[in-house]
């Protein structure tokens, strides 16, 4: 209890600047044949999907990585086919801390209203394979599709709960992404 002098806040700040931080980045996704988590009673309920992406976080001095969410879409009623149309929008120091190949996790959930969100699966990538994937043979363009597995440690051998297709992925250097807000 902080009120009392007991407790106490931390508080972490880190140099977003590990590579170009100039720009914004653009990513659109889609998932394909996701795991349907939600049956319900009767074995006709679909998943309410949603996806978060955070950023690796490594701390050198305490030896330990987390990762830190930087995105979440709305979720998309009874879909297990479900096409995100919003467009993330970040600057590319708060996407990977201007690093392409600092490690993303793109986590799957299915919403739930009453109780905690169920995972569906996980997604382990760098916005350098981000930008590299961009579909090509329309949104349900499965041979650039990233993997979506089971285990959130990213195991070699987890079982596969759906496909994430990259539908955009952009950097807007950082004089187009003002001239996009105007």
């Amino acid at each position: 209890d902080l009120n009392r002098g007991k407790g106490a806040v931390y508080l972490r700040v880190d140099d977003p600047q590990k590579g170009n931080d100039k720009g914004t980045f653009l990513l659109q996704l889609r998932a394909l044949d996701l795991k349907n988590n939600d049956p319900g009673l009767f074995g006709i309920g679909v998943s309410d999907p949603f996806y978060e992406i955070s950023r690796k976080y490594f701390n050198p001095s305490k030896g330990f990585v987390y990762w830190q969410r930087i995105y979440r879409s709305e979720y998309k009623k009874n879909l297990i086919n479900p096409l995100w149309e919003e467009i993330m929008t970040l600057p590319l120091t708060t996407v990977c801390y201007g690093d392409l190949d600092n490690e993303l996790r793109i986590a799957i959930y299915d919403y739930n209203t009453k109780h905690k969100h169920t995972p569906i699966g996980y997604c382990f990538t760098t916005a350098r394979s981000l930008l590299t994937n961009v579909a090509v043979r329309g949104n349900a363009d499965r041979e650039v599709a990233l993997e979506i597995v089971a285990d959130e440690g990213n195991a070699p051998n987890a079982p596969k709960t759906g496909l994430l297709v990259v539908l955009q992925a952009e950097i807007l250097e950082e004089d187009e992404s003002s001239l996009s807000e105007s």
